[in-house]
Formats: structure tokens, C-alpha cells, sequence
């Protein structure tokens, strides 16, 4: 086994070898050739973001929230750079634009051996996953001029791993920027932890926020022995309703003032974009298909499929399977219950113009879909979590036209894509997230769409689907409400 001198040296010859490698690179200068490009609404995010140092850059998808990062980078000339984005997103977005414009490096090793090769501005490129504790550990020792998170709203649930790392980092950066255009997905308890990073100072510890801006618990402990069944029922109780704790309504303004000063919200409304029409598309589901609904919905079993839920969350998923027309029984066979959606759907590919972009959330509607569009000829491609490396191509090809109907998974295809050469779009089934739906949205009404985006949402009628579809609109009502207050 190698002794610690060895494995010193041999680093130490890796670090030599990669300096060498960046001496016969020539470096690009810096220069202003982003700011002639922005618009009025972007530098005015870009000077307030250099001004305020730490601040929240909340813009609607489509409105350019890489090239505020871009006019950030050429007005501050940072020395060392550090941008976290989704792994989704870095080669489509990201690495293309920054790429033209400054020395960019995608780890740590190489961003160091730069810096001591050349002595101009490098940007250091990860993704969210890339950062482990060995690696997070080796950043927060470098003190970066500028750190930026993008979809920030990946930040929100405080206890992850991802919105820890972000906090740990926050003191190694003197410029802050968190980017997102979905930063809530109902209650402003979502901005805590974004802020966490932003400015912790800003919304106190989560004891601090949860007792000044939460509604309080009105479960009293004290009426019950302690130990017995009674009271560990009440612990369960106020446990529980400590997770749900809603926001307090009437703090919204002490909030607002709070982060108003670092904080911005820009809406498409800078794009002059035509509104999106929703034409949501009832079905009804008959016979042996309901019958299998109701089944699943009533008693958690679906006898003569083998099909078996054994708590509340897999029931869920099996009745949202059940709308798409299929159900993943307990042998693990994609079971076909009905074709209520199918049948919808391919009277809306052979009427609607192309290209259309069809989103799904399971495989095995991704795979129905496409069949059904394959059989009528169309030129047909599909996007899921295993086309990662695919999707520039496919991008690309989509928007060049050679592609008339994309069937794309929700989670896949909601960032780092442009569709917006399409106007009409069929969600065939919801996803439970109001910020994963809001981006599904956004891929086709965005920045460059010149006609009126068409969303056809089809819902099965009594089930979890209008269900779904009933919180996504409350959702993104209480969004709108509480982020317009940061509209400048």
C-alpha cells in the first residue's frame, strides 16, 4: 500500500501536470460582450445583485436567468467563480453559453491549477450530485468571489443533503446569488432555507422563523399524564402538525419587508408573451377500468390483477397509474386497464398542428404514447431520465423541425430543453409538484414563442387526477400572491 509521502508526491505531479496542461491553453480575456446583450429588466437584476451582494433572483423561466448570471460574472470579474446547477440542465444551458464567454472548468483540481497558471477570471461548473462531503469539505477552504445556485427551490426542504451543502457554503462566498423561477411550491416556508444560504443571517435559525411566521400549535400536552396512551397519541398529533405547520397569513407583510431589499421577481410579462390557454380535456372512465379504480380506491387491492397497495403513498401512486390506462401490479407486469386517455390523446395528435410535446409521468404511458404516434407516421423521438446525454440532440433536432411529436417524462423534460417552436402541448398526467408542472409549462412559453401556447390537461373525472389538477391551480395561486410582492 502506497505511503502518504507517495500519495502526496503523486498529487502533488497530478496538480504540476494539470497547471502545465492550462499554460498551453490560451486564456480568454475579459470583455464586454455580454452587457451589450441584455436587456433592460436583466441589468437591472445584474446591478442590483453587485450592489446588494446576496440576493435572490426569482425570474419566471424563459426570461434569461443564465445571462443575468453571465452579466454578473463580466461586471464583478471575479477571480474564482463557483455556479451549482442541475445535472439536467449543465451542458444544454450552462456550459453552451458560458463556454463563449469566460475560462470555464468543470472541478476543483482544474479550477486551482487555472488560477495558479493564469492569472485571469475562471468559473468553476458543477451539478447538485457532484458535491460530496469529501468535495464540500475541499470548496469551503477556497474563498470564492461570487457562488450562484440555480433552481434554487432544490434548496427548500432545509434537511437534504443538497440545502446543507448550500448553507455550509454560504460563508466561503462574499457574492451570493440564488436563481429560480419556481422558488415555492405553496407556502413561503420554502424561502427559509434558499435564504439560509442567501443571507442566514436575514430569517434567523428555523426555531426563530417557525415561531415568528408559522401559525402556532394548539395542541396542549400538559392535559395528559405523561407516558401514557393518551399522551403519546397527543405527541403523534403535534408531531405531525409541526411538518404541516402553515404559514401565518398575517405575518406576509413583516416577511416581505424582511426580504424585499434581496429579493427580485421578474415575470414573462418583461417577454410580452402571449397568456397560455388551458383547455383541460374531462374523461371518463367505464366499466372493468372504473371498476379497477374504485377497487384500488376502496379496499387497496385489485384482486384479479394482483395488485396491492400497503399504505396510503403506494395507493396514490397505483390510482394515478390506473387513469393513464395501466397499473404496475405486485409481480412487478405493466397491467393495460383501459384506453379512456389514449383514445383522448390520439384524437388531439391527429387534429392538433405539429409538433406537439407530450408529457407523462410513467414510462409505460411514455412508451404507449409514442407507439400510438409512431403508427401514424409521425416523426416521433422520446426524453426520460435514461436520455440525459440525448437531450441537446434532441433539443436541437426539435427545434430545427424534424421532430413533429416529443413524448417527454415530467422530471426529464422540464428543464434544460426549448420547445418553444411548438404551441400546443398535452399533459396526459399531472405531477403532484406545482414547480415540476410550472417548468413543464415554461419549456413551450418562453422567450422566441410568437403564438398562443395551447396546454391540453386531460383529467379523469372523479379521481385523483381533478384532484391533482385542483391543487396545482391553488398552488399556483398562492405562489403568484406571495412572489408578485417582490415584483420591481
Amino acid at each position: 500500500m502506497p505511503s502518504k509521502t507517495s500519495r502526496s508526491n503523486a498529487s502533488k505531479r497530478k496538480a504540476a501536470a494539470r497547471v502545465l496542461s492550462h499554460l498551453q491553453t490560451k486564456p480568454l480575456t475579459p470583455s464586454d460582450t455580454i452587457w451589450p446583450q441584455l436587456d433592460d429588466y436583466q441589468r437591472s437584476v445584474v446591478e442590483m445583485a453587485i450592489k446588494r451582494k446576496t440576493l435572490a433572483a426569482f425570474a419566471e423561466q424563459g426570461t434569461g436567468k443564465t445571462w443575468i448570471t453571465a452579466g454578473v460574472i463580466e461586471r464583478l470579474r471575479p477571480s474564482m467563480s463557483l455556479l451549482v446547477v442541475p445535472l439536467e440542465n449543465i451542458e444544454t444551458t450552462w456550459q453552451e453559453l458560458l463556454a463563449k464567454h469566460f475560462n470555464v472548468v468543470r472541478s476543483l483540481d482544474d479550477a486551482l491549477a487555472w488560477q495558479k497558471a493564469w492569472a485571469v477570471p475562471c468559473v468553476l461548473l458543477l451539478h447538485y450530485q457532484a458535491i460530496n462531503p469529501k468535495l464540500l469539505k475541499r470548496l469551503r477552504r477556497v474563498r470564492w468571489d461570487l457562488i450562484v445556485y440555480d433552481e434554487s427551490q432544490r434548496l427548500k426542504d432545509r434537511g437534504s443533503r443538497l440545502s446543507r451543502n448550500a448553507a455550509l457554503l454560504s460563508a466561503s462566498g462574499e457574492y451570493r446569488l440564488a436563481l429560480s423561477g419556481t422558488p415555492m411550491d405553496r407556502q413561503p416556508n420554502d424561502l427559509w432555507a434558499q435564504f439560509r444560504f442567501i443571507r442566514p443571517s436575514l430569517l434567523g435559525t428555523w426555531k426563530e422563523f417557525e415561531d415568528r411566521y408559522l401559525e402556532p400549535i394548539n395542541i396542549d400536552l400538559s392535559k395528559y399524564k405523561k407516558g401514557t396512551v393518551m399522551w403519546h397519541r397527543a405527541m403523534k398529533r403535534r408531531m405531525i402538525a409541526l411538518r404541516r405547520r402553515p404559514f401565518n397569513q398575517a405575518m406576509m407583510p413583516q416577511l416581505v419587508d424582511t426580504l424585499r431589499p434581496y429579493c427580485v421577481r421578474v415575470t414573462k410579462e418583461v417577454l410580452n408573451l402571449k397568456p397560455v390557454d388551458f383547455r383541460v380535456h374531462p374523461i371518463i372512465l367505464r366499466g372493468a377500468h372504473r371498476a379497477a379504480y374504485d377497487a384500488m380506491d376502496g379496499r387497496m387491492v385489485i384482486d384479479w390483477a394482483n395488485v396491492t397497495a400497503q399504505h396510503a403513498g403506494t395507493k396514490r401512486m397505483k390510482l394515478r397509474q390506473i387513469c393513464g390506462g395501466f397499473v404496475i401490479n405486485d409481480d412487478g407486469e405493466v397491467i393495460h386497464l383501459g384506453n379512456a386517455k389514449l383514445s383522448r390523446l390520439t384524437y388531439l395528435l391527429r387534429t392538433l398542428p405539429k409538433p406537439v410535446a407530450v408529457y407523462c409521468q410513467f414510462t409505460h404511458e411514455i412508451e404507449a404514447v409514442a407507439s400510438i404516434a409512431r403508427k401514424q407516421k409521425w416523426r416521433t423521438d422520446t426524453l426520460t431520465g435514461a436520455d440525459r446525454k440525448r437531450r441537446p440532440d434532441i433539443s436541437r433536432a426539435f427545434q430545427a423541425g424534424k421532430i413533429d411529436v416529443l413524448v417527454a417524462q415530467t422530471k426529464a423534460g422540464g428543464v434544460g430543453i426549448d420547445l418553444f417552436r411548438a404551441s400546443q402541448g398535452i399533459a396526459y398526467s399531472l405531477s403532484e409538484s406545482f414547480i415540476d408542472s410550472d417548468q413543464v409549462w415554461a419549456r413551450l412559453h418562453r422567450r422566441g414563442q410568437e403564438n398562443t401556447v395551447t396546454w391540453h390537461v386531460l383529467v379523469v373525472q372523479d379521481s385523483v387526477d381533478s384532484d391533482q389538477y385542483k391543487s396545482l391551480l391553488s398552488k399556483s395561486s398562492a405562489t403568484e400572491h406571495t412572489l408578485n410582492h417582490f415584483k420591481r
